[in-house]
């Protein structure tokens, strides 16, 4: 059975090197807990955002909203998209899409994290040349088991950060794929893993089974294409210009990116607007710690929250409570007033995986830890969140639960 396999070793090392908690979260004054009240689902819940117009607030401030995203079950097959100033959520499948391009002012190319794809580049330009396919951009060996020793230099992933430009002095930062340059003849071709299909067999109840069968090996080059990009793909292996296909792809300023489906090259509707979402949950490559370390390594992980860096979302955390039932106090206590304390302008929130992996007790894996949220979006509003359950009542993984509240 494939499955995720992570020793009591390695999560020990994950705890360690897990992001500092703000210093926040201890400051706050004690205060009764406030008698419970019954938590109402947000307006118009389950619906795309786009069917709200951008900027759009329609949750209640003080009110508590609950969410569960449709995640899928232990097999976790989608990404789900999430708008905190409206409760809409998105739902994708995560192996929908291939690449998403990018429509700010620059040009990049991301891979879908979600299904374990890897890339790496050759010295060709020339997409009729066969490429061997190279084993070590799998992220899954054909046990089911994480492939080990892969460092974030070798840069076979982009920055699970969400920086799509590479920091000096960082190597395996930005995106895995150079950024596409005006002079046709820098852009390389890369040799592509595709990554891993959904996994349909059930694991032991509160694991999960994320990889199935390997998508095979190809061959991908991109150019710019007036304000756009053209996008060749075709087998590795390929040496006949009727094997290769080509897309072109116009930008679109009012999302982040857009996202294609390499063999028929159809535009996929994946994130919604870049202003009308906050949160995705997803599955994701990245590194074993979410700071960058020449000595980390690639790993890949299910039940993973990424915010919405380019759109304006940042999020912090504070210090763990002692129990769930302290942490419940911290967070009934924590207001707008609260808030102010924070800089979430500041470089160390320049990342999409704040809350990442960090949700989540890594030694088992199907308990939320005793941590909430601070989150603001792109339009500057505020909001407190803790997650409230990962598992469903029989005890299954890919059911994921959050609380949340309007601070104003």
């Amino acid at each position: 059975m494939k499955k995720i396999i992570l020793t009591l070793s390695i999560l020990i090392g994950l705890l360690a090197s897990c992001q500092k908690e703000d210093e926040g979260g201890k400051q706050l004054p004690p205060e009764p807990t406030p008698t419970p009240t019954p938590t109402p689902t947000p307006p118009s819940p389950g619906t795309s955002t786009n069917t709200t117009q951008s900027g759009t607030t329609t949750v209640v401030a003080g009110t508590p909203y609950l969410i569960s995203p449709e995640v899928g079950g232990p097999n976790e097959p989608n990404q789900v998209y999430v708008d905190l100033s409206t409760g809409n959520t998105k739902v994708v499948k995560r192996d929908a899409w291939d690449i998403a391009l990018y429509c700010g002012d620059d040009f990049r190319v991301i891979i879908n994290p979600a299904i374990g794809m890897a890339v790496s580049p050759t010295h060709l330009t020339s997409m009729t040349t066969s490429v061997p396919k190279n084993d070590f951009l799998l992220l899954n060996t054909g046990t089911g088991e994480q492939s080990s020793q892969k460092p974030i230099s070798s840069h076979i992933i982009d920055d699970p950060r969400g920086h799509l430009t590479p920091t000096a002095n960082e190597p395996g930062s930005g995106t895995a794929i150079a950024e596409i340059s005006a002079n046709d003849s820098e852009n390389k071709v890369y040799l592509m893993s595709m990554g891993f299909n959904i996994s349909t067999v059930t694991p032991v109840r509160g694991s999960v089974n994320v990889f199935g069968d390997h998508r095979g090996w190809a061959k991908i080059r991109v150019l710019r294409e007036g304000n756009g990009y053209k996008v060749f793909f075709a087998p590795n292996t390929a040496t006949r210009e009727a094997s290769v296909k080509t897309y072109t792809v116009a930008k679109d300023p009012q999302y982040n990116f857009i996202f294609l489906k390499l063999d028929t090259g159809a535009k996929v509707e994946v994130q919604p607007k870049k202003h009308d979402w906050d949160l995705c949950f997803t599955t994701t490559s990245g590194w074993f710690s979410q700071k960058y370390s020449f000595q980390n390594s690639i790993t890949f992980y299910p039940d993973f929250i990424v915010n919405n860096l380019l759109g304006g979302t940042r999020a912090t955390f504070f210090n763990p409570a002692a129990s769930i039932e302290e942490r419940d106090k911290l967070y009934s206590q924590y207001t707008f007033e609260n808030t102010k304390k924070l800089n979430l302008s500041a470089e160390r929130y320049n990342s999409q995986i704040i809350i990442g992996k960090n949700w989540r007790n890594l030694i088992d894996g199907g308990v939320p830890r005793n941590i909430y949220f601070a989150i603001q979006d792109g339009d500057g509003n505020f909001f407190k969140l803790k997650i409230k359950a990962l598992k469903n009542d029989a005890g299954e993984r890919g059911y994921p639960t959050f609380e949340y509240q309007l601070l104003k």
